[in-house]
């Protein structure tokens, strides 16, 4: 599935980050981080898609901190935090 969060980056300078932290405690399962800057018509991916191989070697049950540029200045910018 997707989760969609609309912000307004127009105030912003395009160096600002999103930063969460996650766990993937049963092994499968993939999380991309998308960012799109004409409302959702077009998408870009920015960084890797975590999975397991993206939190070796800590490990299934750690939570872990990523970090990603948004890189927008756009009034209509859209960030999609989309798993499988």
């Amino acid at each position: 599935g997707s989760l969609d969060f609309h912000v307004d980056m127009s105030s912003g300078t395009g160096a600002e980050l999103l930063r969460f932290e996650y766990i993937n405690s049963g092994g499968g399962g993939t999380l991309s981080v998308l960012v799109s800057t004409d409302g959702g018509s077009n998408f870009t991916q920015v960084g890797s898609t975590l999975g397991i191989t993206n939190v070796a070697p800590v490990g299934f049950n750690t939570w872990v901190t990523r970090e990603f540029t948004i890189g927008s200045t756009s009034a209509t910018t859209v960030i999609r935090l989309r798993g499988n």
